[in-house]
């Protein structure tokens, strides 16, 4: 309860806050493979603003139950980055993917697809498609309303820098502490620091 370290026996580790024995709170969450999460738990799970770093990816934003849910934007390692409403894991809603080309797709999202209205714009900013998609694919031309166009290119997710290097300093320690939300000055305070000092 309050700051602590767990190493686990597959080789994952994590370092934040607890709730009565579970995860809860801000902390950082290391895959044995490699993989990382850094954001907010609650009941043991992502759950929240948080930053998913995988092999050569990155999704930033928000999470429920460990899945992607609500918006966040997505940072494919070959330059793509798209922007989209999350409903457990899956793209639904609204989105905008920017290809590293620069062309784009600006619409609406169910089930990890382009589905319902959108346009797709070229690499020029001219408009490729614009009208009806079903499961990726451009069905049938329609005028696409502009609030549509407006919701999807707003979207934003918070973004949050990640501790991007280990601490060096005393101050960066305590910087880290503060950032996992512990009060500063409380025993849990001074438990963080001594940990982290290891």
């Amino acid at each position: 309860h309050g700051f602590g370290r767990e190493y686990f026996v597959g080789g994952d580790t994590y370092e934040g806050m607890y709730f009565n024995g579970g995860m809860q709170g801000k902390g950082t969450y290391i895959f044995s493979n490699g993989r990382k999460h850094v954001g907010s738990y609650h009941n043991g799970k992502r759950n929240g603003f948080g930053i998913a770093y995988f092999t050569k990816d990155r999704y930033e934003g928000n999470f429920k139950d460990d899945e992607f849910h609500g918006v966040g934007t997505y940072f494919y390692d070959s330059g793509d980055v798209s922007t989209a409403e999350y409903i457990l894991g899956k793209k639904s809603g609204l989105g905008m993917y920017l290809f590293k080309s620069g062309e784009k797709y600006v619409g609406e999202y169910s089930n990890n697809q382009r589905n319902g209205l959108g346009i797709y714009y070229g690499k020029n900013g001219n408009i490729v498609s614009e009208g009806i998609w079903k499961d990726g694919e451009f069905v049938s031309s329609k005028v696409v309303p502009t609030n549509i166009i407006n919701k999807a290119t707003s979207l934003t997710s918070s973004q949050k820098s990640a501790t991007k290097s280990e601490p060096s300093s005393n101050t960066d320690f305590v910087k880290r502490c503060q950032d996992l939300g512990i009060l500063h000055g409380s025993p849990d305070f001074a438990l963080c620091l001594r940990s982290l000092k290891k």
